[in-house]
């Protein structure tokens, strides 16, 4: 067997388009396979994953899944900025989900195996 590896995911695509749910495929199996994500950050139109039931419903239940892996320990954090310039703040966000800035994500990169970009 090999040796964990730590990864971290941006997630740049809003809830609709099936490359979020992909994102949301990786991190399941990365996690079931002994793998680490500590962190799962959404920019640009990816922070509207932070609004409730923003998935198509023929995606299943999207905000259930990341609330899910948020339950396992993933943090997942919108950008700051992103979300403010669409109008998202912390009110009303889903659970497991939060608002900050890049710094948390630059110092999770320095520290990831790898990092991989759904969208963008």
């Amino acid at each position: 067997m090999t040796a964990p590896v730590e990864f971290v995911l941006l997630v740049a695509v809003p809830p609709a388009d099936p490359v979020a749910a992909c994102a949301r495929r990786f991190a399941r199996a990365a996690l079931a396979e002994g793998h680490r994500v500590p962190l799962i950050f959404f920019q640009a139109e990816g922070v509207y994953h932070g609004l409730p039931a923003s998935a198509p419903a023929e995606e299943g239940d999207a905000g259930a899944e990341w609330a899910a892996l948020a339950a396992q320990g993933v943090d997942l954090v919108l950008c700051a900025g992103a979300a403010a310039r669409r109008g998202i703040g912390a009110a009303g966000l889903p659970a497991g989900m939060r608002i900050a800035g890049v710094g948390g994500l630059i110092a999770a990169m320095s520290r990831a195996g790898r990092v991989l970009t759904f969208g963008g």
